[in-house]
């Protein structure tokens, strides 16, 4: 009775081992499961790389790798580099959003209040981010808070404004003509 409860106990113990070793073996040589990731980004010239190594110069791309944790960085010219740590353990799809590093700032003046009686009446106008004269009305500046002045003649307007990264900012100057009625004038 006891030599049945021990080879049953053995066979008990021996199953799985048996079966993890069917399982993740293949010969004598281990068996590394692979898996297949699947990355998109929304700039199809983006390079994707694993553990600091090229694997695609483009996007969509689809990737075998074997179970395990990895670097996955993706660049594209004129945005911000995109990087996390991943852990491969299944198949995965990974939506990559990259940013562009600056914003957009457009100095619009609305034709009514132009001079044409000048050529250019644009260059009549100083327009500065951060006290640095821009000679453009359309500039890219890096995202966060600028200081913005615009001074033509004797008028001169400042502001401090927050801009994000990979949008576009239209600054349009509206000038507003008050008109105040005096009290008791014509009397």
């Amino acid at each position: 009775m006891n030599r049945k409860r021990i080879a049953l106990v053995m066979v008990v113990l021996l199953l799985p081992a048996l079966a993890f070793s069917q399982s993740s073996t293949r010969g004598n040589q281990r068996v590394i499961p692979t898996y297949e990731i699947s990355i998109t980004a929304n700039v199809r010239d983006a390079q994707v790389f694993i553990n600091g190594q090229l694997q695609s110069r483009s996007v969509p791309a689809t990737l075998t790798l074997a179970g395990g944790t990895y670097t996955i960085r993706i660049e594209a010219p004129g945005y911000d580099t995109w990087e996390e740590r991943v852990v491969v353990n299944g198949p995965q799809t990974l939506r990559v959003t990259l940013r562009q590093p600056f914003a957009t700032v457009i100095l619009s003046i609305p034709r009514e209040f132009l001079n044409d009686d000048i050529r250019n009446p644009l260059s009549q106008i100083d327009f500065y981010i951060d006290d640095r004269l821009e000679r453009g009305a359309r500039v890219q500046v890096r995202s966060g808070t600028h200081r913005v002045t615009i001074v033509s003649g004797g008028l001169k307007f400042e502001s401090d404004v927050y801009f994000e990264a990979g949008m576009v900012y239209t600054l349009e100057l509206i000038l507003r003509l008050n008109l105040l009625q005096s009290v008791g004038a014509g009397r």
